[in-house]
């Protein structure tokens, strides 16, 4: 009898954590989400940092980590925001974000005066995506943080510009 009852508990508790996890992890993140609309962004950090050390492989953490190296952009600790941005870059290299990041990082390189860092990152945002631009002059990508910050690319011919809630961030040529 007792050797059945530690299975049955063994059990409810191998089919009940993950379940609990999730919603922990779901739970921080709306918690940073109400934080972000109550325009209290230091809170939101401090949510969407625990969440991404408590639940580093929970469908929030890519969100999360963007958001981090957001706010640490914002308050400009460019180490830290380069970290993390790169650390993004590397974590989730399919990312709709990805782009946003680079574009962070080569704003962190220009800040640095790190010509050749600046090169290299032009050339991989370049070299982002193929484009074709069959009857149009630009393609666009999009993306919204959990900042709730709007991103857009829009990629000319010649050059590609980026956008931070409608205004113009920077702007590589080529």
């Amino acid at each position: 009898m007792k050797r059945t009852a530690v299975a049955v508990f063994l059990l409810l508790q191998a089919v009940w954590f993950p379940y609990v996890y999730a919603q922990e992890s779901g739970y921080r993140y709306n918690q940073a989400i109400e934080a972000i609309n109550a325009h209290d962004e230091n809170t939101a950090f401090m949510h969407f940092r625990s969440l991404l050390a408590d639940h580093p492989d929970s469908r929030y953490a890519e969100p999360a980590l963007f958001a981090i190296a957001e706010y640490y952009f914002s308050i400009a600790d460019y180490q830290d925001s380069w970290q993390a941005f790169n650390r993004f870059v590397t974590d989730y290299p399919d990312s709709r974000g990805k782009l946003f990041a680079l574009a962070y990082l080569l704003n962190i390189a220009g800040k640095q005066n790190k010509e050749a860092l600046v090169k290299g990152l032009e050339k991989e945002i370049v070299l982002f995506r193929q484009m074709t631009f069959l009857f149009r002059n630009s393609k666009e990508f999009k993306y919204i943080s959990a900042l709730r910050k709007k991103y857009k690319a829009v990629y000319y011919i010649d050059k590609i510009e980026f956008y931070v809630n409608n205004e113009l961030y920077a702007q590589i040529s080529y």
